[in-house]
């Protein structure tokens, strides 16, 4: 077989995404984000030899001589440009037979009066684009702007030295060692602290772009200050920085980084090399089996149809995607090919999975599926791809078929043989953690997770929860997720843990008038132990649903993941969407307000984080809740019930418990839909406020996915309620109106509130609910799977055979 061997630039961004958001709020995030992910400053030297490392017999004939290579560069500058100018000439010098870079040019960054200039462009950067790029570049309409989906790497420049976020530590002292001490640069004028922040913000957004534009294992850059400059190596587990050097006094160093850049092949430089760009031919096929799938699950024509289709596909921007399957040989048989364009998520951060979702077309059966393409913790007991292959065989329902799966290698070898370790794509910065140049001494803790490439190509490809269309299909998509989860514990002693509007997938299936929910992302599912709980401890899951019980800070470490936890996840999904996407009385500012009150909410307490309070709230007796009036009196009913089963608002009952169990709400929930009359097409899209940038990291082992936010639309038209709704969210309102036995519930307010709270109240053994294996042992009532109401799902192409191939 021929391995593939070039790189592919300008991968679309999904239609909604947040990528170019470069509001100072989102650039501080960013930054907080990147903290406990940053190690250095790295002496250089080491940092080219472990990243770049060269053969001692390479041919230098090309090599040309550093010697006063950037004299031209100010030490200082009024301005970026005054840098920069100087700066690209000094990077593109050639001579007939020597280069200082072969094969790459740099590219001034500017953005000439553009409406929507980059970061980079803000920053008069420059990029670095290999000849070939270059040259197609300069013959189509958009021009050498600064285009980071086809940049090798960037420079970020600035005249002023004093405008580097990271310093080196001075000579150490009797007793002191660099872990100790800050890396990062340190000031009491708030202004500068700031900008500072800003405008390494921007910096790593640009890493964000190339990541998102490209298909890349990790990513390199350079700092410009003045003539002070750092290396980087950034991937999905956190970034690498050097020490500082002078370009003037020391242009060897940047010299021999540029030069390594070049000889290196291009996956040394960070690319995914198991992605093609599609011929003509492919892309026909692709573009024509999304258009009659999506009018399959829409039923639209025309313009509604065109518009959908945009959704998933790119014209000129259509690529090959190989998968193969986990422990097989690289052979052609075992190889499946996969054609994608746009995704319909594209990664907003750096740290994290970095999940993009496709439609893909499978070229080997011509069907429509899913492609999660996503970084995945290195250390787990068992792929998602096999949680779902052993979900499907158990008859689980309301969950998608595993087509294909694997971790994913740099690029195939030539011969057929097994993969071996060290050819897969991984993060290595975790292998950095404990040199003796780390300092750590501005950061109470390091979180280097190890993490690795993975693909997981599944049968459902619908639409999120998001698209919701009205009551009706909500309540029923969302009764298929109990359904799903009920089958899960009582044949696998299994809970989900990350029950979530985005995991929720709608699909329309010819003999169902009401599509269908499907339960994906199980790649954080856990099996539950004798008494219930996870045998995983700590929170997981994304954190605008998570329950109240694992939000308590108190409890974090030692908190376990019970089936009730995602029970009431489940709950907040339909909360949220009827606050979102359901008629009601709430206007902008107070339905802004709840939605970050109750799912946003987010509070560092003794340093760890917490949140919950507003969940407690409304549990208690309905803060937010209580002046919500929808349209639909179904929906509405199905609300109020559900929630006093999960916490009823007035004295507790001996028989409270018996009422939040899988049984109790899945026979209520089955007889409301049998006997309720519930809305087919009400759907409004209720925009909101602009908010702050959500960051916060619950746990090493949670979902780092965005919180799902609202579709751009029109307001629905709705009166604001009578009354100061301040007042009665108030802390002090809220303390007055709480029991004091159950104070605990608003840990999110004042230290004092959170000091003299009372303990938690234990929770009831009676509520607890077993799979049917764990009961059984114990001699109880078994858990039993939900009732077959519908017919099974239907499948699709199964994985490759359990045939093994010789090691």
């Amino acid at each position: 077989m021929t391995t593939l061997s070039h790189p592919c630039y300008n991968v679309p961004l999904a239609t909604e995404s947040s990528l170019h958001d470069k509001g100072k709020s989102r650039l501080r995030g960013l930054v907080t984000d990147l903290k406990p992910h940053t190690l250095g400053p790295m002496p250089v030297q080491e940092f080219l030899d472990r990243f770049l490392p060269l053969n001692s017999t390479a041919d230098r004939a090309g090599f040309l001589s550093p010697f006063r290579a950037f004299r031209s560069i100010p030490a200082r500058a009024n301005s970026p440009t005054s840098i920069q100018q100087p700066l690209v000439a000094a990077l593109n010098q050639r001579t007939k037979y020597k280069c200082r870079c072969p094969g790459f040019s740099f590219e001034g960054a500017s953005s000439d009066g553009s409406s929507n200039p980059t970061c980079l462009e803000n920053a008069a950067g420059v990029c670095c684009y290999t000849r070939n790029t270059l040259s197609t570049l300069e013959h189509s309409s958009q021009g050498t702007h600064a285009d980071l989906g086809y940049a090798e790497l960037f420079i970020v420049v600035s005249g002023d030295p004093s405008r580097d976020y990271f310093q080196d530590p001075p000579s150490l002292h009797d007793g002191e060692t660099p872990s100790s001490r800050h890396l990062r640069t340190r000031t009491a004028d708030k202004d500068k602290a700031s900008q500072l922040t800003y405008a390494f913000g921007e910096h790593i957004a640009c890493v964000v772009e190339v990541f998102a534009r490209q298909h890349r294992a990790f990513v390199f850059s350079i700092s410009v200050f003045g003539s002070l400059t750092r290396l980087f190596r950034w991937d999905r587990s956190g970034c690498v920085v050097t020490e500082s050097f002078d370009i003037r006094e020391h242009p060897d160093l940047l010299c021999e980084f540029l030069w390594r850049v070049s000889q290196g092949s291009p996956t040394v430089r960070g690319h995914d090399l198991t992605v093609e760009l599609a011929p003509p031919d492919d892309e026909d096929r692709f573009r024509e089996a999304v258009r009659a799938h999506v009018q399959s699950q829409l039923e639209v024509m025309g313009q509604e149809l065109d518009e959908a289709v945009a959704v998933h596909y790119a014209p000129g921007q259509v690529f090959a995607m190989h998968v193969l399957p986990q422990h097989f040989t690289v052979d052609p048989e075992n190889i499946r090919r996969f054609i994608v364009s746009r995704p319909v998520v594209t990664p907003s951060s750096l740290i994290g999975r970095g999940t993009r979702g496709y439609w893909a077309l499978d070229a080997s059966t011509g069907g429509i599926v899913f492609i999660k393409d996503t970084w995945r913790f290195r250390n787990v007991d068992e792929l998602e791809g096999d949680t779902l292959r052993r979900l499907v065989d158990l008859g689980v329902r309301n969950v998608p078929h595993m087509v294909w799966h694997g971790d994913i290698p740099y690029s195939f070898p030539t011969e057929a043989r097994r993969l071996n370790r060290k050819e897969l794509q991984f993060t290595t910065t975790h292998l950095l953690v404990a040199e003796p140049w780390v300092c750590q001494g501005d950061v109470e803790d390091l979180h280097i997770s190890r993490r690795q490439h993975y693909r997981l190509v599944t049968s459902v490809a619908g639409y999120s929860l998001r698209c919701v269309r009205g009551a009706e299909e909500l309540l029923h998509a969302t009764h298929d997720i109990l359904v799903a989860m009920r089958d899960a514990l009582a044949k696998d002693s299994r809970i989900h843990r990350d029950l979530s509007v985005s995991n929720i997938i709608l699909v329309k299936h010819p003999d169902r008038t009401i599509r269908q929910g499907y339960l994906i992302d199980w790649e954080v599912s856990c099996v539950v132990d004798e008494s219930g709980e996870a045998y995983a401890s700590g929170r997981a899951g994304t954190w605008a649903f998570t329950s109240i019980r694992m939000l308590d800070v108190e409890r974090e470490d030692g908190n376990k993941h019970r089936f009730e936890d995602d029970m009431e996840s489940l709950l907040y999904v339909v909360l949220y969407c009827a606050l979102l996407w359901q008629p009601h009385n709430l206007g902008q500012e107070e339905l802004t307000r709840i939605i970050r009150e109750m799912f946003d909410q987010v509070a560092v307490y003794l340093g760890s984080i917490e949140g919950g309070g507003g969940k407690s709230a409304n549990a208690l007796f309905r803060a937010h809740t209580r002046r919500l009036n929808l349209n639909s009196a179904s929906l509405q009913e199905w609300l109020a019930a559900v929630m006093d089963f999960h916490s009823p608002a007035r004295e507790p009952h001996p028989d409270d418990a018996d009422r939040w169990t899988a049984e109790h709400l899945d026979t209520y929930w089955t007889t409301f839909l049998q006997t309720h009359t519930l809305e087919r097409d009400n759907r409004v899209v209720h925009t909101l406020l602009p908010t702050e940038y959500r960051s916060y990291t619950p746990s090493a082992y949670t979902s780092h996915e965005p919180l799902p936010t609202p579709p751009a639309g029109i307001v629905q038209p709705a009166p604001q309620p009578e009354g100061d709704r301040q007042d009665l969210l108030a802390p002090e309102a809220l303390k007055r109106r709480l029991r004091s036995s159950d104070a605990h519930a608003l840990r999110a307010g004042s230290k004092r509130e959170r000091a003299s709270a009372s303990p938690d109240p234990p929770v009831d053994a009676a509520s607890l609910r077993r799979s049917k294996r764990i009961l059984e042992q114990k001699q109880s009532k078994p858990v039993l799977a939900a009732p077959s109401s519908a017919k099974p799902s239907s499948s699709t192409k199964k994985g490759p055979k359990r045939r093994r191939s010789h090691k």
